[in-house]
């Protein structure tokens, strides 16, 4: 799914924004109307995954800022 799915459009996606020097949702929008929808999926899905790395980042710091403070044995 990921190998014949999301790769080509991903791929199409940058490729036309870059062409088109614009963002994903005004990109699905010239270039299908009816298919507009794929750019907002795909800000919502940018947008879910940025919430999942600000979780880790901030386990690291606080893991971090723990083990230096506890002192190392």
């Amino acid at each position: 799914m990921l190998l014949f799915g999301a790769l080509p459009l991903f791929f199409l996606e940058l490729s036309l924004g870059q062409f088109a020097k614009s963002g994903p949702i005004s990109v699905w929008n010239r270039m299908c109307p009816s298919m507009k929808g794929v750019g907002y999926c795909a800000v919502l899905m940018a947008w879910y995954v940025s919430f999942y790395y600000n979780n880790i980042i901030g386990w690291t710091i606080y893991y971090i800022i723990t083990t230096i403070s506890a002192g190392m044995p």
